[in-house]
């Protein structure tokens, strides 16, 4: 073998093998591509997961901060709030009228259960002579 040594190939043979070598290219670089890409969609959800799970621990902590929607419902609930103490306290200061007022009831009731039963024992006595 020299310099000057030929090697006779058929040209459908040399394009063939071209053409192999080009598809082989071809496809190693389409390959390589996907997998970075896929390397990099992994570090992208992994980077999404981590900042995710700090969030999800670190939002209930008031790490974040909070909305103008917890604001407004914190202070409607210490309106609330406040409000049940006052009605409680006003239903403290009622509580002698309020059982006063249940013991008339109760009186009137029986009363009438009394004056009833009269008539009934009142109408069997006399039923009887």
């Amino acid at each position: 073998m020299s310099d000057d040594s030929i090697i006779a190939i058929p040209l459908r043979n040399l394009l063939a093998i071209i053409f192999a070598v080009a598809v082989a290219v071809v496809g190693y670089f389409e390959v390589t591509n996907r997998i970075a890409m896929a390397e990099r969609d992994l570090a992208l959800i992994t980077s999404q997961v981590e900042m995710n799970s700090g969030f999800r621990v670190g939002w209930p902590l008031g790490e974040f901060g909070s909305l103008p929607a917890d604001a407004e419902q914190d202070r409607e609930l210490l309106a609330i709030r406040d409000r049940m103490a006052m009605m409680w306290e006003e239903i403290e200061e009622n509580d002698e009228w309020i059982d006063e007022f249940n013991m008339q009831v109760e009186i009137a009731y029986l009363t009438m259960r009394v004056e009833s039963l009269e008539k009934i024992v009142e109408s069997r006595h006399s039923s009887v002579e």
